[in-house]
């Protein structure tokens, strides 16, 4: 399970790179690399057998009985569970067909 924080892995990085106004030639390579990361990681547990959980900060503190909910249900259904809080990835960075295979469709 991770627990993401919106700036250091993107939320919604499409829109919120154009946030950032200083030292942008520093943060935005930075954070991009972090999004690819997270997506290398992601392959390399699920290639070997792992379930990955992922939740952004604001959720964890937001929706605290929500997210404890999704980790129940993933361990009492046999992970299957796709619904985006679960297990997101960058929509910027994965097709279609890619988020479907890590969401366990496919």
């Amino acid at each position: 399970m991770f627990c993401d924080s919106e700036f250091w892995h993107g939320y919604d990085w499409a829109s919120r790179k154009n946030d950032i106004k200083s030292k942008r030639e520093f943060w935005i390579p930075k954070i991009e690399k972090n999004i690819e990361r997270d997506i290398h990681v992601n392959d390399a547990l699920v290639s070997d057998g792992w379930v990955v959980i992922r939740f952004w900060g604001n959720d964890i503190l937001k929706c605290t009985d929500e997210c404890v909910a999704d980790v129940i249900r993933v361990v009492g259904e046999n992970y299957d569970i796709r619904i985006g809080r679960v297990f997101r990835l960058q929509e910027m960075d994965c097709g279609e067909d890619r988020k479907r295979k890590h969401m366990g469709a496919g």
